[in-house]
């Protein structure tokens, strides 16, 4: 398979050294410029896991989302190849491409121009925006689950708004993990941040979780004035991993999707939803392998080549030739942290990129 290939070969993406994670505290204050660390990672017996396993989301319970420290050792962990390096942190230009890739050094442009979109059964209706997190609770096959939603203040209801789902890592919620992208995307789009049952996205409840997908996008798309064909997907760890499996079985509901310290879900995937990623080749609790192989799988579903672009930040490169955009990110030295002041920006740039 594609990971044996990226596996047997030591070159990695030695990519410049980002800021620190950070995490944003609830509601709309300003995020604070410490590291996060959602819970400790104890499974000493995971530690045998082996990638297909992860692949097919087999030991998604066995901690590989939990925080852990650059250099550490988080459950599930497959040594990375030893000839990996990480830059100096004065090093902020440095870029060179993954495994099997060349750069063209010029720009390229993929998919076509956005569309106007598809508003959603409530626009025209009477509800309100307060820029501010509402929690709401909703029943899903008899079990209460716990959601939060930020509509913009200066919300029109005749203006159909682009809909940003956010998933948080395991011993976060829907108002936790650094995913700030409400702070970018300001008063263009409508944020939702659920909360995983027992503080997490597990196999064991993905049922459930979808269902609770679904049923917020139908009721919001009822309540609010939303664009249907701009739904995207956001999520770090056992969140990157719950958004990779919507852009597989959802994918032709997802517009883009963003992971960050992601892994593969899901079986039988539909669309091609566009993609952005961004791992760190420290990582010791999701190994940036596993990440490798959300991109080849992506790579493949969107029909791209293996030649790339640099992007506007010298951490990331976009594929060219794909139906819909795929971009890597790679950052050096920073273990699993969601890079809260270096990520939501620019995924909120990429998901500009589908706005009319």
């Amino acid at each position: 398979m594609a990971i044996d290939r990226i596996l047997k070969n030591p070159f990695a993406l030695s990519l410049a050294l980002l800021v620190g994670a950070c995490i944003e505290p609830r509601g709309r204050e300003q995020q604070d410029s410490a590291a996060i660390r959602e819970s400790e990672s104890g499974d000493e017996d995971s530690s045998a896991t082996t990638v297909e396993a992860w692949a097919t989301g087999d030991a998604f319970d066995d901690g590989m989302d939990k925080e852990a420290e650059p250099g550490g050792t988080g459950s599930g962990a497959i040594p990375l190849p030893s000839e990996t390096t990480s830059l100096p942190a004065d090093d902020a230009t440095t870029s060179s491409l993954p495994p099997g890739t060349t750069s063209t050094g010029s720009s390229s442009t993929t998919g076509g121009p956005p569309d106007e979109g598809t508003p959603s059964a409530g626009c025209g209706g009477s509800s309100r925006g307060s820029g501010e997190f509402e929690t709401r609770t909703i029943a899903i096959d008899d079990v209460e689950r716990t959601f939060h939603v930020l509509v913009p203040e200066s919300y029109d209801p005749e203006h159909p708004y682009p809909i940003v789902f956010r998933w948080h890592g395991t011993g976060g919620d829907g108002l936790s993990g650094g995913l700030g992208i409400e702070f970018s995307s300001d008063e263009e789009a409508i944020i939702v941040g659920a909360n995983g049952l027992d503080e997490e996205w597990s196999n064991a409840n993905q049922a459930n979780d979808l269902a609770l997908f679904d049923t917020m996008l139908d009721e919001l798309s009822f309540e609010y004035c939303i664009d249907r064909d701009r739904v995207f997907s956001y999520g770090f760890s056992a969140g990157a991993g719950f958004t990779n499996l919507l852009a597989c079985v959802r994918g032709d509901v997802v517009r883009a999707n963003a992971a960050i310290a992601g892994f593969h879900r899901g079986t039988n995937c539909v669309g091609s939803p566009a993609a952005w990623m961004l791992h760190d080749e420290d990582d010791r609790t999701v190994l940036i392998e596993y990440g490798l192989d959300v991109l080849e799988r992506r790579l493949a579903i969107n029909g791209c080549t293996d030649q790339t672009v640099p992007e506007a930040n010298a951490s990331c490169v976009r594929y060219e030739g794909c139906a819909e955009p795929v971009v890597w990110c790679q950052s050096s030295g920073l273990g699993h942290t969601i890079q809260g002041s270096f990520a939501p920006p620019l995924v909120w740039d990429f998901f500009s990129e589908f706005l009319p």
